[in-house]
């Protein structure tokens, strides 16, 4: 019975601390689906903070400003000729994310729709944003 109570107390307790350490951290994510009509896409979360491992869906960070790198992930409904090009190519971006504790910020991609080839060939036709906070 002893055995009991104790492993009771122990299991109590991690969950306490798991609760207690999440609100410690934030997290960053991806948009879920793109948003053509407002010319929000997804992107992968490449690197925080120059590392790369450990990355997933909700990736916990620290409070604080964080260097993050995603890449661009092509969407077909793009249709245009220019972007069209872009499916074979990857592209990166840094961007810096000011985290507060038990937020979850959403990555994305602003994507110029109408992007000339010479924007496209430059990269420039895209750049990562925080479209959402939780």
């Amino acid at each position: 019975m002893k055995r009991v109570i104790v492993l009771a107390v122990l299991a109590v307790t991690a969950i306490f601390t798991a609760q207690v350490l999440a609100h410690d951290a934030g997290y960053l994510t991806t948009v879920p689906n793109s948003y053509p009509g407002k010319s929000v896409f997804q992107v992968n979360i490449e690197k925080v903070d120059g590392k790369e491992g450990g990355l997933g869906v909700n990736t916990s960070v620290k409070p604080g400003s964080h260097e993050v790198r995603v890449s661009l992930v092509f969407d077909p409904r793009w249709g245009d000729a220019a972007l069209a090009l872009t499916e074979r190519d990857i592209y990166y971006a840094n961007m810096n994310v000011d985290v507060e504790a038990g937020k979850t910020y959403f990555l994305g991609a602003k994507v110029n729709l109408q992007a000339t080839a010479a924007e496209v060939s430059a990269g420039t036709f895209w750049e990562p944003i925080v479209f959402r906070v939780e």
